[in-house]
Formats: C-alpha cells, structure tokens, sequence
C-alpha cells in the first residue's frame, strides 16, 4: 500500500536512513547507490506533499480575504 501523509512518508525515509547507516558499509556499490535513490524519492515525495498542502491552504486563505 503506498504511503499517503507526510507523518508516513517521514517513518519511511527515517526507517531507510537507520538501514543505510547500519548496513551501508558491507552492501556493495550498486546497492548502497540503489538505497539510497530510494530514500531521495521518499524524501522528494513527502516535500512535494507538503508544498502541495501549503499551497492549497494559502489558495483557500486567499479566497476567504477577497
């Protein structure tokens, strides 16, 4: 099931930086690169959420005021 909230997506990407910083120094090249790709999307994802709500907040504000 794919991670809807920021609160989730923030779980996410703590939970892959615990498992890059313990096991990142056996994996191999390509998978170290391979995680940590993945926890930059993760991250990406939640900032793109957020600046979304934020946007349609302020839009929502603006209508109020006129």
């Amino acid at each position: 099931m794919p991670l809807k909230n920021v609160e989730q997506l923030k779980t996410r990407t703590a939970a892959l930086k615990k498992k890059v910083a313990d096991k990142g120094g056996s994996m191999t090249g390509p998978d170290l690169r391979a995680l940590k790709k993945r926890v930059r999307r993760v991250q990406r994802k939640r900032r793109r959420l957020a600046s979304d709500a934020a946007r349609i907040a302020k839009a929502g504000k603006k209508e109020k005021a006129e």
